[in-house]
């Protein structure tokens, strides 16, 4: 996977993910509900610019790992992270309908 490919997912990814949020937070209309779903608005953002200095910055001072290995870790990383954050949405939906 070439690198413009992985920013532009990692963009696509996490702008799906605050625009679901933002969704959410206007559906329910609930101001607890909306405290902690911009709470984790805020989180994606800095994750979202984190990953994007490091796909454009590798720090690889540890000639232990490659590039490749050190790209694939970022890829697993943005995954883990977009699986945690829809559990915790899903979870909130759950929430609320009970």
């Amino acid at each position: 996977m070439k690198l413009r490919e992985l920013k532009k997912d990692v963009k696509t990814l996490f702008a799906h993910m605050i625009g679901d949020g933002l969704l959410l937070s206007e559906i329910k209309n609930d101001e607890k509900l909306s405290a902690e779903i911009e709470k984790m608005l805020h989180e994606a953002i800095d994750k979202r610019e984190d990953l994007i200095t490091r796909i454009n910055h590798p720090e690889l001072r540890d000639k232990e790992i490659s590039v490749k290995q050190y790209y694939s870790q970022i890829r697993q990383e943005v995954t883990d992270y977009f699986n945690n954050y829809y559990e915790r949405i899903s979870q909130f939906i759950e929430d609320t309908n009970a």
